[in-house]
């Protein structure tokens, strides 16, 4: 069977290649670039399967913009999926236009030539669950091209994509082709990850949210915004295109309103987990709409037709759930969301106020337990990296690409609860303990697959974590080392004073510039004044500071530092066999005498060196994990010696034996 498919590198497309990848379809995807269009398939790892021939073309032209070799290839497809068009419920008239009402024309005109020369199998179109039009009220006599009074006072987005609906159910009807009709609500990420590309969406509550934009509830208790992971959505295309006979009918892909969030319930929520206030005040949908069109979308960049979608109606959905189930569905999550919710809402707002790292394309995106992490496949012993203080797992790739290039084997970076990717822990007041933290990575350590015994490596607040979890790893964990752990909290007393009330110090750290930064680094010793590395962190840490829940994130563990951190237990450590790597130039943190038993290596540097000197990190850890130390320019070699079950001393530069 061949597939021609529309917005196969956008959201829903992207997910449909996915869930096809263990067919046997021959699939033609519409795309402007071969280049990004080429990525997605090494994305996808179908590089090699020969299944995947992208058309380059545009939706808005003529023929598709294909030339004649592309189109005659386009006319021997079996199965249209269209799930074209681009996500932005801003756009203007004339590009709605071109974009929805134009690219239907041209697909329909393309579905009746297939469909008169050797009959169409099925066509299925995405649109949207707010569409007026259904499988009994296709209008045809109606001219789409002149509807002008057609749901005016809406936004040409959802208008043209409508209308397009409409055009499409008429073609379909006058020449004969089964037409099946995907209505998805507001599509976030799917499963397990929550990963959304797409911030047009949710993300634009999310971002008036962490920008203090929503103080009030639209709608309020009756309404809800109706939500559906993009798996789901893709799911239901799939299982259309496998069926053995083809289908007719409108399926809308949401979850019951009866077992959703209210707008109020998914405030709340949402707000708990980005640690802001939670908005108490409702406001009726028509005052909301009125003062977003009096000039407060202006004022707030919140699109006034991003009202549109919040609703108080039931829509049917017994039909999608049984399309669903024909596809192995799983019927206790069908066309929920609140499984997923929350690492959607950390996804979101990181993409808003962070950029990826450099690197990032490398590794998978997974999920441990509840936790965000990141992926490199390898073989042998996986190593798994912890993030410090005012840092995230993405801050950790330059390390874990040198580790992979010099031990090919796995390597796993996780985000911590509230910071990165992960999200927070759900707790009313915000406020988690040590424990709960040990916990939530414990239990994601415990969800890796079986890879053999792991290289645990923690830095700074991340080291002292994973000094906390290792003893609860058992035979899982087979070496620990500490970069720079955090055994005490730093030398800074305005921090110590401020640390006593986490909403305070996030108002500080966000309120710090990015020259302030710099200079704390330099004074504190965490870099140098001519690291090369030292703008790319400031700029990482000021950006990901303008979330408040990473803020929070940060300000909560410099309390808990501070105030409520409990010692690390030196038997729990020698049964860990730990090893602390120490950068002797830092001014904050210092190394207590009393963990002087353990095996210590020190390199001249500062705080921060496993971000500023991720070279020469890596193989220091790999000649830690391989018995002896060498490789690092800045640390001399030297044979490691056991005493007692532990490493002795190990020399570094001036000589001197810890």
């Amino acid at each position: 069977m061949k597939l021609f498919v529309t917005g196969g590198t956008g959201v829903i497309g992207k997910e449909i290649l996915k869930q096809l990848q263990n067919g046997e379809e021959e699939i033609f995807v519409l795309c402007r670039s071969r280049e990004k269009a080429e990525r997605l398939f090494k994305q996808l790892g179908m590089e090699k399967s020969g299944r995947i021939d992208f058309l380059v073309g545009d939706l808005q032209k003529e023929r598709l913009g294909l030339d004649d070799a592309a189109y005659e290839k386009a006319l021997t497809a079996d199965v249209i999926i269209h799930a074209g068009g681009t996500m932005d419920i801003t756009l203007g008239s004339e590009l709605a236009r071109k974009t929805f009402l134009d690219g239907a024309v041209h697909l329909a005109d393309l579905a009746r030539a297939i469909h008169q020369t050797r009959g169409l199998r099925q066509f299925v179109h995405v649109v949207g669950y707010m569409s007026p039009f259904g499988d009994e009220n296709v209008d045809m006599e109606a001219d789409v091209f002149s509807m002008d009074s057609f749901l005016q006072g809406e936004g040409a987005y959802e208008r043209m994509k409508f209308l397009a609906d409409l055009y499409i159910r008429q073609q379909a009807k006058t020449h004969g082709y089964p037409l099946a009709v995907m209505n998805p609500s507001t599509v976030i990420g799917a499963r397990p990850t929550g990963e959304t590309e797409q911030v047009g969406g949710l993300g634009i509550l999310v971002d008036a949210m962490n920008r203090g934009l929503m103080p009030v509830i639209p709608g309020g208790a009756n309404h809800w915004l109706p939500l559906v992971t993009n798996d789901d959505v893709a799911h239901a295309v799939v299982a259309v295109v496998r069926q053995a006979k083809s289908i007719s009918g409108t399926y809308t892909l949401l979850g019951d309103k009866a077992t959703s969030m209210s707008m109020t319930q998914l405030l709340a929520f949402m707000a708990r987990q980005m640690r802001i206030p939670v908005p108490k005040l409702a406001i009726p949908l028509d005052w909301m709409q009125k003062a977003m069109g009096w000039g407060l979308a202006r004022m707030t960049g919140i699109p006034t037709e991003s009202m549109a979608f919040i609703t108080e109606r039931e829509f049917p959905n017994e039909s999608a759930k049984q399309l669903l189930t024909l596809n192995g569905g799983e019927n206790e999550r069908m066309l929920s969301v609140e499984d997923v919710l929350p690492f959607v809402i950390a996804d979101l707002d990181y993409r808003l106020t962070s950029q990826p790292g450099e690197g990032l394309e490398q590794f998978e995106r997974r999920r441990l337990a509840n936790l965000s992490a990141f992926y490199k496949k390898g073989t042998g012993q996986p190593w798994v990296l912890v993030h410090g203080l005012f840092s995230h797992a993405e801050a950790l790739l330059p390390l874990a690409i040198r580790l992979h290039e010099k031990t090919g084997n796995p390597v796993w970076l996780i985000d911590l609860p509230g910071f990165g990717r992960s999200p927070s822990l759900d707790t009313e007041n915000g406020s988690e303990s040590v424990e709960m933290i040990v916990i939530a990575l414990a239990e994601s350590l415990a969800a890796l697959p079986d890879e053999g015994p792991i290289r645990l490596v923690g830095h700074s607040w991340g080291a002292y974590l994973a000094g906390k979890v290792a003893p609860r790893l058992g035979d899982k964990l087979d070496q620990l080392m500490l970069l720079q752990p955090a055994f005490e909290a730093p030398h800074d007393r305005l921090l110590r004073w401020a640390s006593a009330t986490p909403k305070l110090l996030r108002l500080m750290l966000r309120s710090l510039r990015p020259h302030a930064w710099a200079k704390r680094m330099i004074d504190a010793g965490a870099f140098t004044s001519t690291s090369e590395h030292l703008p790319t962190y400031v700029k990482q840490v000021t950006d990901s500071l303008r979330s408040q829940r990473i803020a929070y994130a940060n300000a909560h563990a410099m309390q808990l530092l501070f105030h409520r951190a409990s010692p690390l237990a030196m038997v729990d450590l020698l049964g860990s066999r730990a090893t602390i790597v120490w950068g002797i130039h830092d001014k904050a943190y210092t190394l207590p005498a009393e963990y002087a038993e353990l095996a210590t290596i020190m390199v001249p540097h500062g705080h921060q060196f496993p971000l500023a000197h991720p070279e020469e990190t890596a193989a220091l850890l790999c000649d830690h994990a391989n018995g002896f130390v060498g490789c690092s320019e800045n640390v001399q070699s030297h044979p490691v010696r056991w005493k007692e079950g532990k490493r002795q001393s190990i020399a570094y530069p001036d000589n001197k034996i810890i």
